[in-house]
């Protein structure tokens, strides 16, 4: 389904949204793991742990804090209606708390270098990330983009940008750039071919 097209210089740079976009938790490496429990849907990725039961028998809140171990610790909120995901709850209180985000202290000195202050500020920026990124793809908010030739034909396009209103400017910047590649591809063709002749 087309977002966005834009006219730029005879083509037509396409912003389109992604229906076959992968889970961000399966194709990279999170810092993070999910730790969850809810009835109806399948929320992380291959290596985030899903609690068996609707909610855990023991307190979530100790489980994840051993699992962390020492490490930072994010509540995780769901929004039911489209499985919308976030860590702070503010006056949204029909959202559930559903479990939590971690990443063990361990992890965050291997990831940078020690245990301070900005180490931990920053582990703490990434794990908000990947939970935006993922409430992206839960809600169908996964995005590409791509570059139409002045015959109708496709010229480059890319996919899997999470979240519209974060990536909207360089997915244009991107097609823009292929736009100008794709010409600049053209002349040298015409160059090639008059100096054959």
């Amino acid at each position: 389904m087309d977002v966005e097209t834009i006219e730029y210089k005879g083509y037509k740079i396409e912003i389109v949204q992604d229906e076959c976009g992968e889970n961000p938790r399966d194709s990279s490496d999170p810092l993070g793991t999910i730790f969850y429990w809810h009835r109806q849907y399948r929320l992380g990725g291959k290596r985030d742990i899903n609690a068996t039961h609707a909610y855990p028998d023991s307190d979530p809140a100790e489980v994840v804090r051993g699992l962390a171990d020492g490490g930072e610790v994010l509540p995780l909120y769901c929004r039911d209606q489209d499985c919308a995901l976030q860590t702070r709850l503010g006056t949204r209180a029909a959202w559930p708390h559903v479990g939590y985000i971690y990443c063990p202290k361990d992890k965050i000195r291997a990831e940078y270098g020690d245990l301070s202050a900005n180490s931990r500020t920053t582990a703490r920026r990434v794990l908000e990330a990947e939970v935006a990124e993922m409430s992206a793809y839960l809600t169908g908010e996964v995005y590409g983009w791509r570059v139409v030739g002045p015959d109708g034909s496709t010229v480059d396009s890319c996919w899997g940008y999470y979240g519209l209103d974060l990536n909207r400017e360089y997915m244009l910047q991107c097609g823009h750039e292929a736009v100008d590649a794709a010409i600049a591809a053209v002349v040298e063709q015409h160059t090639l071919c008059a100096c054959v002749i």
